[in-house]
């Protein structure tokens, strides 16, 4: 009987301490019920989970092409754009104002001809130019701001005044 067959062969398997390591940690991953093989985020594609061949991949032009690419989308790409402008504290006391007038004595239903309506009242006003509110921005106000608050002022009162 030949030697070799005698002989046990050694799987690598996975280590998760890897994907902390500075030339693995952007692109390294494990394959979930995989742990012989490693998974390369950048190029998509599945490896042997040995240290060699990992570092190997790492060199490949192929890899380096794509890290390239992809250092050059994450530098470029600015968390400004995603972002939205907020709005000013004069129309958002303006809305509220409207949202809590409606609450008291209209439908809301009638919060968008009002609106438009209040819009129009005055051309050089920026606070009303910029003014929007329609049913489903009144009802939200309404529901999560205006109610909230006056509850808490109730539950306050009644509460000094219990004992």
């Amino acid at each position: 009987m030949p030697k070799d067959s005698k002989k046990k062969k050694y799987s690598q398997k996975y280590k998760k301490e890897w994907e902390a390591e500075k030339a693995f940690k952007e692109w390294l991953t494990s394959v979930p019920g995989q742990n012989s093989l490693a998974f390369c985020k950048c190029c998509k594609s599945e490896l042997k989970a040995h240290k060699k061949d990992l570092e190997s991949h790492a060199n490949t032009q192929k890899h380096l092409k794509k890290m390239a690419e992809l250092g050059s989308v994450a530098q470029t790409t600015q968390i400004t754009q995603f972002v939205r402008q907020t709005i000013d504290d004069r129309r958002k006391i303006a809305e509220l104002k409207v949202a809590a007038f409606i609450a008291e004595h209209c439908s809301v239903a009638t919060v968008d001809h009002l609106g438009e309506l209040i819009k129009s009242l005055d051309g050089k006003s920026e606070t009303l130019k910029e003014l929007k509110l329609h049913r489903t921005k009144c009802m939200s106000l309404i529901v999560n701001v205006i109610s909230p608050c006056l509850l808490q002022d109730l539950m306050d009162d009644v509460g000094d005044s219990y004992y």
